[in-house]
């Protein structure tokens, strides 16, 4: 068969590799999240919550992660794992809002968290999501097109994963070269300096790619192989 031509340049948009990265990073979450919510045997239930602001009111750092802290608490008293996903969408007019879905045992349903003050920006609204993984990337998928992130915002959390779950995860956002030289037990890692390391070895695999060009705001950048010899990712 043909051999397959090594591209000399290969350019990213970076906003573009953000969204792309954060909805690989959501679907897989959410996946693995939705397959460890078992009890007894039986699937538990997923519960959206959407948080929206009200006009007057700011998006600020730490918001959402301190109404998941709220939800948290509500179900360490309980003795009940915390498991959710969340993301970030822009509405048309530009605001901020998100989507977070927890997973929960079968019989049990949050409080308003209006009324419990867990999210004093604005109003909350809980629906039950039927298929759960692709409800969340749906809103992924809207992402921010079109509109412009706040200073510092994240465009998506997780939390609640086990450490074999957290692996997997960590493994599939890894660029494809690196999925094919190491396994998940693997469990690589950015090298200091640049390559990837094997944290269950030690052993380690150069960088393919490297920077040859950028735009002056960064929106773009182009990667040509080392050596010439291999096609990918970047690294």
């Amino acid at each position: 068969g043909k051999v397959p031509q090594v591209p000399e340049v290969i350019e990213i948009d970076r906003h573009q590799a953000r969204l792309k990265r954060m909805r690989l990073s959501v679907s897989s979450a959410a996946g693995l999240l939705q397959d460890e919510a078992v009890d007894g045997g039986r699937r538990g239930k997923a519960a959206m919550v959407t948080l929206t602001y009200r006009p007057e009111d700011a998006w600020e750092p730490g918001q959402v992660t301190a109404f998941v802290r709220c939800v948290r608490e509500y179900l360490r008293r309980r003795a009940l794992p915390c498991r959710f996903v969340w993301v970030l969408e822009l509405t048309q007019a530009e605001r901020p809002h998100y989507h977070v879905l927890f997973w929960l045992p079968r019989g049990l349903t949050l409080p308003n968290p209006d009324k419990q003050g867990w999210w004093p920006h604005g109003l909350t609204r809980i629906e039950w999501a039927r298929s759960p993984v692709g409800y969340l990337v749906k809103y992924a998928s809207k992402g921010i097109d079109g509109g412009e992130l706040p200073k510092g915002a994240r465009l998506s959390g997780c939390g609640g994963l086990s450490k074999a779950a957290r692996a997997v995860r960590s493994w599939r956002l890894c660029p494809g070269w690196v999925r094919e030289v190491f396994s998940v037990e693997d469990r690589p890692v950015r090298a200091p300096g640049g390559g990837w390391l094997s944290r269950l070895t030690g052993a380690f695999e150069a960088a393919r790619w490297a920077l040859v060009a950028h735009a002056p705001d960064w929106s773009w950048v182009r990667f040509g192989p080392v050596g010439g010899e291999v096609s990918g990712c970047p690294a």
